[in-house]
């Protein structure tokens, strides 16, 4: 092994810890590859604009990952996050952890046939964050959440596939999950039961960001998450495309739980103006730095309760995305809250708030 080798190895065998990133990108500096060291130390040290200013050089680093991974991320200096198809990852796994110290995984064309293969791959052990996408029933992800590899994993996405309430159990009674900080469970057909599954269940005690858009829910299922002895620590909750309602928004500014709240999706819930009505006169407003409210048609009416809202942090992150207002309301309240406000980019939003809905968390989301 050369040198260069056992640093790479010692940081990959510590993924948590800066210090052999930063010894490293001193023996990088004392060789010549000062850019290389400095994106390190800027990335470990939290720079935001580290990626932009190192834009060039980041496709030189990137050359050794192969060509069949679709994308990926650096994270305190590495390439820690990549999306890749499951059959390549599941012929090269042991390859491509050789080559950095992957994190977070998305998977593409996940299907029931290789969640039995996945689930025996010892290099999910690395990770923390894994997203598998694709269409697969409640047996297949029984046998994922199974595996013995998945113990230090802390964000799960499962979007868009039928696993219902009881690919949801297998996942609650598995001890390996039980420290998961963030679970997307978006479309899954869990339903108002599996929300009740959730609030009941010790293995929920840990989550930070709760993903349950388009599960059906009705405003009961608010109730359902304030109660439980569990949920304590949810501060991220993603509630689009359900069946809330106004009278689902009036419930829950009555409630605890919208206090402990700092990020809430809550478009495409059949409001109108009236529920933002209840959320702008709510002082828990004042708690949250991100709203997503994109789709509902609430109108001028709605979009000024919430942006003049006297209770509105003064640093939340609001976007009315994909509503009808005229021109020059958009001009007053762009005015008024400046870039704090979003009316045209959902991405933007989603990407600042993990728990509404964008596919794959930053890995440094897990230490917000």
């Amino acid at each position: 092994m050369t040198e260069q080798e056992a640093f790479e190895a010692a940081i990959r065998e510590h993924p948590e810890d800066d210090t052999p990133r930063l010894v490293y990108a001193d023996w990088l500096d004392e060789h010549g590859e000062e850019d290389r060291a400095n994106f390190i130390r800027a990335q470990c040290a939290g720079d935001p604009e580290a990626t932009q200013r190192y834009s060039v050089q980041m496709r030189e680093w990137t050359g050794l990952i192969p060509t069949w991974c679709e994308g990926w991320r650096f994270h305190r200096g590495f390439i820690e996050e990549i999306h890749v198809h499951v059959q390549a990852f599941l012929e090269h796994a042991e390859t491509l952890f050789q080559l950095a110290p992957i994190r977070a995984v998305k998977l593409l064309g996940v299907y029931s046939e290789h969640l039995t293969s996945l689930a025996r791959l010892p290099q999910l052990a690395s990770l923390a964050v894994l997203l598998a996408r694709g269409t697969y029933r409640h047996l297949a992800f029984s046998r994922l959440c199974a595996s013995p590899y998945l113990g230090q994993l802390r964000g799960l996405a499962v979007e868009d596939t039928p696993i219902g309430r009881n690919g949801l159990l297998a996942l609650l009674n598995s001890e390996a999950l039980a420290q998961l900080t963030h679970l997307h469970l978006g479309a899954t057909g869990i339903g108002m039961e599996g929300v009740e599954m959730l609030a009941r269940s010790p293995n929920s005690r840990h989550l930070i960001a709760l993903d349950l858009r388009g599960n059906g829910l009705e405003p009961r299922a608010l109730h359902s998450l304030d109660r439980s002895p569990y949920l304590g620590n949810l501060r991220r909750l993603g509630l689009w495309y359900n069946r809330l309602g106004d009278e689902g928004i009036r419930e829950l500014v009555r409630l605890p739980l919208l206090q402990r709240l700092e990020h809430l999706s809550l478009g495409n819930n059949r409001l109108t103006a009236r529920g933002l009505q209840y959320l702008a006169e709510a002082p828990a407003l004042s708690q949250l730095r991100t709203l997503w409210l994109g789709v509902d048609r609430y109108g001028a009416t709605g979009i000024e309760a919430i942006a003049f809202s006297p209770h509105l942090h003064p640093q939340a992150q609001v976007s009315f995305w994909l509503n009808d207002y005229a021109p020059q309301v958009r001009r007053r309240i762009e005015e008024y809250l400046g870039e704090r406000v979003n009316f045209d980019d959902p991405g933007l939003t989603w990407e600042r708030d993990p728990s509404v809905g964008w596919p794959l968390w930053q890995p440094s989301s897990f230490t917000d």
